[in-house]
């Protein structure tokens, strides 16, 4: 479902401007100088597609709440497919990213196929973390980059104008970040995780509200991440946190789908405090 393709002169999310002929123009540095180059060919799809995705109805525009994380190795040889569903079929989601840090590129790309073309029936944003590359060739809608990984811009030219989340871990890199226009931005860890074998320093409270703030002055949904559980989301909450990925939180109840849906509805109900029948 794909919203109207609407023109502009400033595209302040994804860095590109349209000068007077009506030709996409890169703001190589933020503005629209000698250095801006035209853009032509993959350059100008990315940039259709990426204005396209943010105008559909599966954006991540006034979208909050879950946001599942399908982290194979967490998963322990599970089946993410069952893992994905009986959470696509259980609460609304923010969106659903797959993480297969172990997995070969082949199985990546094919559980990234069969994970988007769920999340496309249940109305949720699939996002892959880490390759834009595969991002463009399964077609899914959104890809999620680390600190160490390229640019937001250029994920957005290899993966052919997808929708782009960005792992933050300060104050000073969520700031950054928004900078340079990322559809929405993580920022963690908030308490401390165990997903990661070298956490980045917990993100002071102090840290977390002025983000809240940042991220709403820029109209970009913050997303909370790192050791979350249902006993800490009320916290989160009255931060103004309204998004929080999760993995252990989830995962640990993947062997048993009765487990996972009362689980994964119980942090729903606790982002929107709007419990559902």
């Amino acid at each position: 479902m794909w919203g109207v393709f609407l023109g502009c002169e400033t595209c302040a999310s994804c860095g590109w401007v349209t000068d007077p002929a009506g030709l996409y123009r890169w703001r190589g540095d933020g503005s629209k100088g000698d250095n801006a180059q035209s853009a032509t060919g993959s350059t100008a799809r990315a940039l259709a597609w990426h204005k396209r995705a943010v105008m559909s109805v599966l954006s991540f525009a006034k979208r909050t709440g879950l946001y599942p994380i399908v982290d194979l190795d967490a998963l322990a040889g599970r089946d993410p497919l069952v893992f994905a569903q009986t959470l696509l079929d259980t609460v609304p989601l923010f969106a659903l990213q797959l993480r297969a840090k172990s997995a070969t590129s082949a199985q990546i790309l094919a559980l990234a196929e069969a994970l988007s073309e769920r999340c496309e029936r249940a109305g949720t944003v699939f996002v892959l973390n880490d390759r834009p590359d595969l991002a463009l060739l399964a077609d899914v809608r959104a890809v999620h980059v680390g600190q160490d990984d390229l640019s937001i811009a250029q994920t957005r030219l290899v993966s052919g104008g997808r929708m782009v989340g960005h792992s933050t871990h300060t104050l000073a890199q969520a700031r950054e970040s928004l900078v340079a226009g990322p559809d929405y931005v993580a920022l963690g860890p908030v308490f401390a995780t165990r997903s990661k074998h070298n956490p980045d320093a917990v993100v002071s409270q102090q840290d977390l509200c002025a983000a809240v703030a940042l991220c709403e002055a820029h109209k970009t949904p913050l997303v909370a991440i790192g050791g979350i559980t249902l006993a800490r989301v009320s916290m989160l909450f009255s931060m103004g946190i309204r998004t929080v990925a999760v993995i252990h939180a989830l995962t640990q109840h993947a062997s048993d789908p009765v487990a996972l849906g009362h689980a994964a509805r119980a942090l729903y109900e606790a982002l929107t405090a709007e419990p559902r029948e």
